[in-house]
């Protein structure tokens, strides 16, 4: 239990240090907006050149540690009760990440409504994983109606078949994301 929590502990100050490599990164972009005049469109996005300036480093490939900033980020700024208990080490990161990614359907607005129902709840740091998905999702759809709706679509929006090889000689693993109707 003792290094759970300690694990837990270093997972969301690696959180901060993203965050705070991000916002160092804007800090040294908004020195440069004298410079963009033209091309301004192609300027540089700081959540970007963190992630490439990381994913080395955590093993990930480009677009993954750009998701991994960017959560980490939304985590950060955005939800600071569950900010603070994974700075307890309350949460893992398993935990953290559901909340995350589920807080992101909600509208900005209410992020901050979101995060306070989803910290009240009793007994939140022994829900596995699963359980704690559902009861976010039941949340997020209260909070904001139309979060369910934009889940659907980004879900649509992603849709997928990926093939890669098996584990035994001559076999594929097919993995789809489809739609069910």
């Amino acid at each position: 239990a003792i290094t759970q929590r300690a694990s837990n502990v270093l997972a969301a100050m690696q959180n901060l240090a993203l965050a705070a490599g991000v916002r160092s990164e804007e800090l040294d972009l908004s020195e440069l907006d004298g410079g963009w005049s033209d091309g301004a469109e192609h300027r540089p996005s700081s959540v970007k050149i963190v992630a490439s300036s990381v994913a080395p480093l955590l093993r990930l490939t480009p677009r993954s540690a750009e998701s991994r900033v960017a959560d980490a980020l939304c985590l950060v700024d955005e939800l600071p009760r569950t900010r603070t208990m994974t700075l307890d080490g309350l949460l893992d990161t398993r935990q953290t990440r559901v909340i995350v990614d589920v807080a992101q359907l909600v509208q900005v607005g209410a992020r901050a409504l979101f995060d306070a129902a989803i910290t009240s709840v009793p007994g939140l740091a022994e829900l596995t994983p699963a359980r704690l998905r559902r009861l976010c999702e039941r949340t997020a759809a209260f909070i904001d109606a139309g979060a369910i709706e934009q889940r659907a679509q980004r879900g649509m929006e992603d849709r997928f078949v990926r093939v890669s090889p098996g584990v035994d000689p001559g076999m594929a693993w097919w993995t789809a994301s489809l739609p069910s109707y």
